[in-house]
C-alpha cells in the first residue's frame, strides 16, 4: 500500500501473529521457491482469469472526484503531509479500481471506509487504549474519545443509508472485526505463544479477522443498484474468500524478497505441511475455484458485470501500487 510498510493485507497489517514459531521452517520453504516459481503461478492464474494488466497510475486516481473529496472531507482531524495524502490516495485507489461505475456518493463512503481502516492499521501502536474500547462504545452508547475513530463510528452507522440492511450490519460488523483483528495481532500473550501442530485453522481465523473482507464483498452491491439481496447474497462469501486470498497470492513476491515469514502463505503451509509453491498453487486454485462458482451464481444478471469489474479491479490495484513490486517480472 501506498503509505504504509505492512505485510499482507488488502489494507496492510504490521503483524507477527501468523506464526510466531516458523523461523524453524525458513531454510525449508526459501529453498523451495523462487521469483520464477512465482510468476509462474500468478501468470496461470491470471491466464485461466482473461486478465493481463491494465494500464492505470496514481496520477488518474488524484483527478478523481473521490480522491478530491477525501481530502477535503477528511481534512477536520488536521492531519497533513505525505502520510495523509498517500492514505487518501490508496483508499481511493481501493475504490476506483474495482468499483469503477458505482455511484459518486457510494464511492466517497467506502473510501472513507478505507481510510478509517488505513488509520488503524498505521496509528494502532499509538492508540491501542482507544482500539480497545472501541467495540464496547457501541453498546455502552458512547462516542470513542479520539476524534478519528467517532468519524469511523458514523461512518459505519452511515453505510445504512446506501446497502441493505443486512448487508450494512455485515460490513459494520467487518469494520469492527478489523479492529479486533489488530488488537489480537499486537496482544503480547498471543505473539509470544507456541502455535500447535493441531491448529490448522488458526491461519482463516487470524485472516478472516484482520482482512475487513465481508466489507468489501458487499461493497460491490448497493441497494441503488442491487435492491434485492437474494441476487447476490449467495456470493459474498467467495468473494470475501478471493479480496482476501487474491492479495495473499500477490503479495508474496515482495514479502519473500524482504525475507517476511508472518503470513498467511506461511502459515497455511506450515498448517498443511506443504512447502511454499505448493501453498502458493493451492491458493491460486482456490481462487479459480470461487471464481468459477460467482461466475455462475451471477450469470445472466447485472451482479455478473460488477463481479468482473471488481475482480479485475482488485488485480489492477495490487499491479498499479508500488509496494507489491510486480512490475519488476515478466508477467
Amino acid at each position: 500500500m501506498v503509505g504504509t510498510t505492512h505485510s499482507s493485507a488488502l489494507i496492510p497489517r504490521a503483524a507477527s501473529a501468523f506464526s510466531p514459531r516458523l523461523e524453524s521452517l525458513t531454510s525449508l520453504h526459501r529453498t523451495e521457491y523462487s521469483p520464477k516459481i512465482f510468476v509462474e503461478i500468478v501468470s496461470n492464474y491470471m491466464s485461466k482469469l482473461n486478465y493481463s494488466p491494465r494500464s492505470m497510475n496514481a496520477d488518474q486516481i488524484m483527478k478523481t472526484h473521490t480522491y478530491q473529496t477525501l481530502l477535503s472531507d477528511l481534512a477536520v482531524y488536521d492531519i497533513r503531509g505525505k502520510w495523509f495524502e498517500a492514505t487518501c490516495l490508496t483508499a481511493a485507489t481501493l475504490v476506483e479500481l474495482p468499483y469503477p461505475n458505482h455511484p459518486p456518493d457510494v464511492k466517497i463512503q467506502m473510501a472513507k471506509f478505507n481510510w478509517y481502516l488505513l488509520y488503524v492499521d498505521d496509528m494502532g501502536n499509538k492508540i491501542q487504549p482507544d482500539l480497545q474500547m472501541f467495540q464496547q462504545t457501541f453498546f455502552t452508547n458512547q462516542k470513542p474519545e479520539n476524534k478519528v475513530l467517532g468519524g469511523f463510528v458514523n461512518n459505519l452507522a452511515d453505510m445504512y443509508r446506501f446497502w441493505d440492511p443486512i448487508a450494512a450490519n455485515c460490513i459494520s460488523a467487518s469494520g469492527v472485526e478489523f479492529v479486533t483483528g489488530l488488537l489480537i495481532e499486537e496482544e503480547p500473550r498471543i505473539q509470544s505463544m507456541k502455535i500447535s501442530d493441531g491448529a490448522t485453522s488458526w491461519p482463516n481465523f487470524l485472516r478472516v479477522k484482520t482482512g475487513g473482507a465481508a466489507a468489501f464483498a458487499f461493497f460491490l452491491f448497493p441497494k441503488s443498484m442491487f435492491p434485492d439481496i437474494s441476487s447476490y447474497i449467495q456470493v459474498v462469501d467467495d468473494v470475501a474468500y478471493i479480496t482476501n486470498h487474491a492479495n495473499d497470492l500477490l503479495s508474496y513476491y515482495k514479502e519473500a524478497l524482504a525475507g517476511e515469514m508472518n503470513n498467511y502463505v506461511h502459515a497455511r503451509a506450515h498448517a498443511t505441511k506443504k512447502d511454499i509453491p505448493e501453498a502458493l498453487r493451492d491458493i491460486a486454485d482456490g481462487l479459480l475455484a470461487a471464481h468459477t462458482r460467482i461466475s455462475e451464481v451471477l450469470k445472466g444478471t447485472a451482479g455478473a458485470t460488477t463481479y468482473n469489474d471488481f475482480m479485475f479491479g482488485l488485480l489492477d490495484f495490487h499491479f498499479m501500487m508500488k509496494r507489491y513490486r510486480l512490475g519488476e517480472l515478466a508477467f
